[in-house]
C-alpha cells in the first residue's frame, strides 16, 4: 500500500509458509493492491509476466523436481487474513539482511514473517526468493570491494572477467558502473519522487501550505531493498524522525567531502522550517 507520502507494506499476521503445487496446475496469481481482474496466470508450461515487472519469466528455475514452490500466507482455521503495516525506508539496513539471507527455506519463511513478500501478488515462487537476493548480494560485495580500503584488485578482475592490464582505477570504475546500472534497471519505474507535506491541525499550520520536501516512496519491498542500497551510496547514513512533523528524513554521512552534503549527526529536524517552528514553540512554553 503506497500512500502519496510512504510506503506502507503489509505483513501477514498469521505468518507465510512453503507451499508446493503441481508442475501443470494452473494458478491464478491477483495482484493485492487493487481490487481489480489484473491477474498472471501459472501453468502450461509457462509463467507470463505481468506489468508491475517481477521478471517470473523462467519456468523451470520456479519448478523443482515437476513441482512450483512458493512463498505464500500461512492458512488459518479461520479462513480470514489480517495484515500488519510498516514502513520499510524506517527499517536500517534491511537491503543488507536481504542481501545475505540464507539460501533456505526457513531463512526465507523468517525474512517473510517480519517483513512480508516481496512483491505484490498473494505468493511468489521461492526461487524468486533466491535469485533477488543473489543480485542484491552481488551488487553489495562489488561495490564493497570497490570501496575497501584495501586493493582487492586481482579479486575483482577474476569476478568480472576483466583484464589484467587493467589497473585499480580502471577496474573500480567498471565495477561501479556495473552496479550504478544494476540499481537503476531494479528501480526504473519502481521508485516515485513524491513532494510532501507536513501533517499538522488546521490552528497550527502556517504559510500556504507550500510542500517540505522531495522524497523517493518505493511501489513493493524489492524496490524499497534497491532503494535503501542507492541511497547507502549516495552517503546517507540513516532515516531518522523529524521531531516537529513526525515525518522521516534521511541524514546524510557527515564525513563526505563534499560541504553541499554535509549535516551534522545529531540533527532533529528534517528542514530549517521544522527547527524554526520548533523553537517558537519552546518559546512559546517558556
Amino acid at each position: 500500500m503506497t500512500s502519496d507520502e510512504v510506503l506502507e507494506w503489509p505483513v501477514e499476521k498469521s505468518g507465510y509458509e512453503i507451499r508446493v503445487t503441481g508442475g501443470d496446475e494452473e494458478i491464478v496469481l491477483v495482484r493485492t493492491d487493487i481490487g481489480g481482474e489484473q491477474t498472471v496466470r501459472w501453468g502450461h508450461g509457462a509463467f507470463l509476466d505481468a506489468p508491475n515487472g517481477i521478471g517470473w519469466s523462467n519456468y523451470d528455475e520456479v519448478l523443482k523436481k515437476g513441482k512450483a514452490v512458493w512463498v505464500a500466507p500461512a492458512e488459518n482455521l479461520e479462513g480470514s487474513r489480517w495484515c500488519e503495516t510498516y514502513e520499510p525506508m524506517k527499517e536500517q539496513g534491511l537491503y543488507e539482511q536481504f542481501a545475505n539471507l540464507k539460501r533456505s527455506q526457513k531463512a526465507v519463511i523468517e525474512f517473510a514473517n517480519r517483513y512480508g513478500l516481496l512483491g505484490r501478488y498473494q505468493m511468489e515462487p521461492l526461487p524468486f526468493w533466491y535469485q533477488q537476493s543473489e543480485a542484491l548480494r552481488t551488487a553489495v560485495l562489488a561495490y564493497d570491494l570497490v570501496q575497501d580500503d584495501e586493493d582487492h584488485t586481482p579479486r575483482i578482475r577474476s569476478v568480472f572477467n576483466l583484464p589484467k592490464e587493467m589497473n585499480r582505477q580502471e577496474t573500480s570504475r567498471h565495477v561501479m558502473k556495473w552496479v550504478i546500472g544494476v540499481i537503476n534497471r531494479h528501480l526504473d519505474g519502481k521508485a516515485s519522487l513524491r513532494l510532501i507535506t507536513r501533517t499538522k491541525p488546521a490552528e497550527e499550520q502556517e504559510g500556504f501550505g507550500f510542500p517540505d520536501a522531495l522524497t523517493f516512496v518505493p511501489c513493493s519491498l524489492l524496490a524499497a531493498l534497491w532503494l535503501q542500497f542507492a541511497l547507502q551510496i549516495y552517503g546517507v547514513e540513516e532515516c531518522r524522525i523529524c521531531q516537529n512533523c513526525g515525518k522521516p528524513f534521511w541524514l546524510k554521512t557527515p564525513e563526505t567531502d563534499d560541504r553541499s552534503r554535509r549535516q551534522r549527526a545529531d540533527m532533529k529536524y528534517c528542514n530549517g522550517a521544522c527547527r524554526i517552528t520548533a523553537f517558537r514553540k519552546r518559546k512559546r512554553s517558556q
